[in-house]
């Protein structure tokens, strides 16, 4: 028996339209995390729980919580 072929993330989810096309805006596809840290930014990413409700935690981002 074999390994199992795993798929591409292209072949499980889809982007947006605009992420797929390249014409997105970074801002609005990433946090800026260092403008958090040196306390500006917009709210959704400065309070914890808008952020969290936000976001998808991974092993490592769960990790890096963890253990920081």
């Amino acid at each position: 028996m074999g390994l199992a072929r795993q798929l591409a993330w292209r072949e499980v989810v889809s982007p947006h339209r605009d992420v797929a096309s390249g014409r997105y805006q970074q801002t609005k596809f990433a946090a800026d995390l260092w403008q958090v840290h040196i306390g500006e930014g917009v709210d959704k990413y400065r309070k914890p729980v808008e952020f969290f409700h936000r976001i998808f935690l991974t092993d490592s981002l769960q990790l890096l919580l963890v253990s920081g």
